[in-house]
């Protein structure tokens, strides 16, 4: 428990709620006959237990600027992609694998070279400048367009190149922006840049369409461990904004 003590109040009380959380939307399906215990014991559904805790972990790391957070980003980014594959989002499997685990590599390198360079415990938070502004809005409207035509093309590429059949992506505008979003926010959090929780809130764009879900099909279990993940990643996003802009300012100091 010695990692607990390190956390501020703040911290302990959103890691708690959490994993707690966690645990009952585990269960949930066995506590409301909806499943087995041999159906969540299932292997699929370990790794997705191990995914939604280390992401709890990522989130405390992240926001509190300690390096530790891409330890638990790594094994947050495998196992939701194994998850990912199991469900057939490979749109997902894809994000994770091809484009955010090498940026967490990067990144704990740039990280572990910034502490040791400045023989600091803390890194060295930088922020945006107007050529920055230009470059991430440029990048934005073209990452957008390609990766739209991508998503709106990957049944075919998959089924002609693998054989495997995927429906297509009826939401292949919003899901590709809010993808853009957080391929771009990982790409800032490796370069140490406060702007990157713009970029983390505008991820959780993705939230409209579970909200929508829900006024269509009505809120179900299997809802619950989504509304988590919002929560939790909405949460963080604004909490991350405001202690990275503490320590900016105490080191500007």
């Amino acid at each position: 428990m010695n990692f607990f003590k390190e956390f501020s109040p703040f911290q302990k009380g959103f890691f708690v709620f959490f994993l707690i959380a966690s645990i009952i939307a585990f269960f949930i399906p066995v506590i409301t006959g909806t499943g087995t215990w041999a159906t969540i014991f299932e292997f699929s559904s370990i790794i997705g237990i191990i995914s939604t805790i280390s992401g709890i972990f990522t989130s405390i790391y992240q926001a509190k600027a300690s390096i530790k957070c891409y330890f638990w980003w790594t094994l947050n980014t495998v196992t939701y992609a194994i998850v990912a594959w199991y469900g057939q989002l490979y749109g997902q499997v894809i994000q994770n694998i091809i484009f955010i685990l090498p940026l967490i590599v990067i990144g704990f390198i740039d990280w572990r070279r910034n502490l040791q360079e400045n023989h600091s415990e803390e890194i060295e938070i930088k922020r945006f400048k107007a050529k920055h502004w230009i470059i991430t809005i440029i990048f934005v409207i073209v990452g957008w367009i390609l990766y739209a035509w991508f998503l709106k093309s990957l049944p075919y590429l998959l089924e002609h190149g693998f054989k495997l059949i995927l429906a297509p992506d009826k939401e292949y505008i919003l899901d590709s922006l809010t993808t853009v979003f957080t391929i771009y926010a990982v790409f800032l959090t490796s370069r140490r840049y406060m702007e990157q929780w713009y970029f983390w809130i505008l991820s959780n764009l993705g939230i409209v369409l579970f909200i929508e879900s829900m006024i269509k099909n009505g809120f179900t279990v299997s809802d619950f461990s989504g509304a988590l993940v919002w929560l939790q990643y909405g949460i963080i996003a604004f909490y991350g904004f405001y202690n990275w802009n503490k320590i900016y300012k105490k080191h500007k100091k």
